[in-house]
């Protein structure tokens, strides 16, 4: 298509990339003796005509090329099938292998935790052991030494030994409690009730989101992907199921506006405030790569309410997109989670377990970069 060529008011002729870059009046890059302007050259019935023919023979080809895509499929339509959902299983296989590695390794650094704890322990009772042997020697000592004297009067026997034998039975307990640190480690294993979410660990299935052009600029448009403006929207579903994630990110189909292509990302991550809430991201690529482009474009974001449109949350920006540095105009604070999730806000449709976001663009002419 940029090469298009075009014939000018003048009776020359250039490419259509050439044109088609062009804004307001300029001057004619072949004879140079006169100015025109986009819409002039491009709007002349034989630049229309060629254009419309070429758009024509080239959707003609894509949707050739579909349905001999289809015929492959067509021709044994269970093996292809069954190949999409194997491909599922695959990932929820390589995720079961994942999380036993994983959970093996914490438990292998949470049982060798244990087993430090209990050699830091038995090191402990080393000292305190050592410790009590030292006092039973001395204890042992004074017991053997212990001696009522003979001339003493009775009562003073009768004290005597009943103070000593309260030092006895204090270190016989001392002695049987000095014998336990040798047989009975003081550490037991307490095990936990607590059962594992394998939801939350292994992940869910949930159904994947839907890209719906709902407007294509206006018939005054020279062709199909050069248009000015495209609204579609997108479709999560399952969302009570994706914002449990913590790194969920979701991409729609692209829409080309002004020959780029235009994707919306969809974010589930946490604000500055540590609330959850919903970060979206517009990406852009030009569909050429033999040029590089710069645009400047107007975007809207809307997550739509589900009753009235009026009290849908909109978030508006228009910035330059370039293609050297800058892909993309990003909208951190769209909506936090909560507010999506109030009923009384009718953001999230509870009946199909979805939100919508609607994307508008305004793309002024690409602005193409000299080599």
């Amino acid at each position: 298509m940029e090469d298009l060529d075009i014939i000018l008011p003048c009776g020359f002729i250039a490419k259509y990339k050439d044109i088609f870059c062009s804004k307001n009046n300029f001057e004619c890059p072949e004879c140079k003796t006169h100015t025109t302007s986009q819409e002039e050259c491009l709007h002349l019935p034989r630049n229309k005509l060629i254009i419309n023919q070429t758009i024509l023979n080239s959707k003609k080809n894509k949707f050739k090329d579909c349905l001999k895509k289809l015929e492959l499929y067509k021709n044994d339509p269970k093996f292809y099938i069954d190949e999409s959902y194997t491909k599922i299983k695959n990932n929820i296989y390589l995720r079961r292998e994942e999380i036993k590695i994983m959970l093996n390794k914490k438990i292998d650094e949470y049982f060798e935790n244990l087993l430090k704890m209990i050699d830091d322990e038995r090191d402990s009772n080393f000292v305190v052991v050592f410790d009590k042997l030292k006092q039973i020697s001395s204890l042992e000592q004074e017991t053997s030494n212990f001696n009522v004297k003979e001339d003493s009067d009775v009562f003073s026997k009768i004290k005597l030994i009943k103070e000593f034998k309260s030092k006895i039975d204090s270190g016989t307990h001392f002695v049987e409690n000095t014998i336990e640190k040798f047989t009975k480690a003081n550490l037991k294993l307490m095990e936990s009730n607590e059962h594992i979410d394998i939801t939350k660990l292994f992940g869910e299935l949930f159904l994947g989101p839907e890209t719906n052009i709902i407007s294509y600029g206006s018939e005054q448009d020279i062709d199909d992907d050069s248009r000015s403006e495209a609204t579609f929207q997108f479709v999560i579903n399952d969302f009570s199921k994706c914002i449990k994630s913590k790194n969920l990110k979701l991409t729609s189909k692209q829409c080309i506006v002004r020959n780029l292509e235009w994707t919306l990302v969809i974010e589930f991550n946490k604000r500055e405030n540590d609330e959850p809430g919903l970060h979206s991201i517009l990406v852009y690529n030009p569909t050429s790569r033999s040029h590089k482009w710069n645009v400047n474009a107007r975007l809207e974001v809307k997550l739509l309410n589900t009753t009235d449109n009026l009290q849908s949350v909109v978030r508006t920006m228009e910035n330059w997109f370039f293609d050297t540095n800058h892909k993309y105009c990003s909208f951190d604070d769209l909506v936090c989670i909560n507010k999506v999730m109030n009923p009384e806000n009718k953001l999230y449709n509870h009946e199909k377990d979805s939100i919508t976001i609607e994307v508008n663009i305004k793309a002024q002419l690409p602005q193409l970069i000299e080599k």
